[in-house]
């Protein structure tokens, strides 16, 4: 019987923040250290029939970068469930456009989706439904953290732009450059709240 020794190494920050994610697999093309951004594990107990997943990311991963991560990981798994199960129904509902009303951030990079070259520091709540974007953690020594800027503030206006969705946050964000100052308007709780914030790289 042929092994194989999965490695993964996570290298935390003093915020308990993932800044590097690498892994290497023994046995395989991949038996070198490779670097990642982001990482989703899942395992199955048998005995208690349930699902142990963990989901990791960097501070460096964009949220660009995870919407299509997560578009990617749902497309494939769907396919995986199909071919393991032999039921399609679930990736007939995926491939419905009103079931699954998302596209991939690179298709629409000419017009909804914006780049950006500055931070807030913040890591937004991807299961987040309501308006603004909450936040689910704080980068040390960012902007968000310097200003005073907490776990589960809710994000809803960035400089003059209204942040309505993770989409409109990224466009507002792609409206400053390093060096720029703005205010940052948050809701915590039954208070609304406004910081003042300096863009660094």
């Amino acid at each position: 019987m042929t092994k194989s020794t999965i490695t993964i190494d996570i290298a935390l920050g003093e915020d308990k923040i993932p800044e590097d994610i690498s892994w290497k697999a023994s046995g395989s093309t991949a038996d070198e250290f490779q670097r990642a951004k982001a990482m989703m594990l899942a395992f199955w107990d048998s005995a208690d029939k349930s699902a142990l997943r963990i989901d990791l990311w960097t501070k460096e991963m964009m949220v660009d970068e995870m919407a299509d991560f997560y578009y990617q990981l749902m497309i494939t798994m769907a396919d995986t469930y199909k071919r393991a199960t032999g039921q399609d129904e679930l990736v007939k509902d995926l491939n419905k456009k009103d079931k699954l009303a998302f596209t991939p951030t690179r298709e629409t990079q000419t017009t909804t989706s914006a780049r950006f070259s500055v931070s807030l520091g913040i890591m937004p709540d991807y299961t987040y439904s309501g308006t603004g974007v909450r936040v689910d953690g704080v980068s040390e020594g960012r902007a968000a953290q310097k200003a005073g800027i907490q776990t589960g503030d809710v994000v809803v206006l960035l400089g003059e732009y209204a942040v309505n969705s993770l989409e409109t946050y990224m466009q507002a964000l792609s409206k400053f450059k390093s060096g720029d100052s703005t205010t940052v308007h948050v809701k915590r709780g039954n208070e609304e709240l406004t910081f003042d914030i300096t863009f660094v790289k």
